[in-house]
């Protein structure tokens, strides 16, 4: 009996590490939403650059190398607020460039590969910035693009 006991014991501490791990995502889940964060923050930073382009230049940049190109004689010539500053348009763990494309006049798609959804999490949202537009960040597992209309900023 008491060998049955030990066994039994050994078998619900095992059942119950493995349960928790499928509870809290696996021991890579910490990492997942890091990077997906990370990948936010990105193009928050590059929706933010595209606003002020647009501020600037009555238009969205046709790439994301016309962005960086026009907003770094911008700032040689005009201080631009730091948030006008190109950001970088590469995910962090592939290396792949982040996906921009001009819809309209004013609308434009920014996209990233993500590796976890936030469908069943808080929404992230930009923090909000002085003369800039907050924006929800909302995403699902894989590849998705966001439609994100270009603001005006106030550029002093």
């Amino acid at each position: 009996m008491g060998k049955s006991l030990i066994a039994l014991s050994i078998f619900i501490v095992i059942t119950a590490i493995v349960a928790g791990l499928f509870l809290v995502d696996g021991p890579g889940a910490e990492r997942r939403y890091r990077l997906d964060g990370q990948r936010i923050k990105d193009l928050d930073l590059l929706a933010a650059a595209v606003d002020c382009y647009w501020t600037l230049h009555d238009r969205l940049p046709k790439t994301l190398d016309e962005l960086a190109a026009r907003m770094a004689v911008s700032t040689a010539s005009k201080p631009l607020p730091r948030l006008c500053r190109y950001a970088r348009s590469f995910d962090p763990e592939t290396e792949m460039p982040y996906r921009y494309r001009a819809v309209d006049a004013r609308r434009f798609d920014l996209c990233a590969e993500f590796a976890v959804s936030t469908r069943n999490r808080r929404a992230r949202t930009s923090r909000p910035k002085p003369g800039f537009t907050r924006r929800a960040w909302q995403h699902d597992k894989g590849a998705h693009c966001f439609q994100l209309t270009a603001a005006k900023v106030k550029i002093q």
